[in-house]
């Protein structure tokens, strides 16, 4: 299992509901006002189309950990394993 951060849409509670009843194996971890950190695996059709099925998640993002920015370069170097492919990631400072 791993984390995922799930950014909520207009009304948090019912949006980890959904997540909760989307996920009902899963464990949350905690949630705020924006975002909600569950504990689970990934969905073997991926994210993309749990995502739509989600009308109160804006975003959904695996947790790697806290990095400095030389620790955040070699770990996606790490996990991009295809260098003909775009690498796709996001950092934020959502909380």
């Amino acid at each position: 299992m791993q984390e995922y951060l799930f950014t909520l849409g207009r009304k948090p509670l019912l949006s980890v509901a959904e997540l909760l009843s989307v996920f009902p194996k899963s464990a949350l971890k905690d949630f705020n006002q924006n975002i909600a950190t569950l504990e689970l695996d990934e969905p073997t059709d991926g994210f993309q189309g749990t995502l739509n099925r989600l009308g109160g998640i804006r975003k959904i993002a695996r947790y790697l950990g806290e990095f400095s920015p030389e620790l955040l370069i070699e770990t996606i170097e790490k996990i991009h394993t295809d260098k003909e492919k775009k690498v796709i990631f996001s950092a934020s400072t959502e909380n």
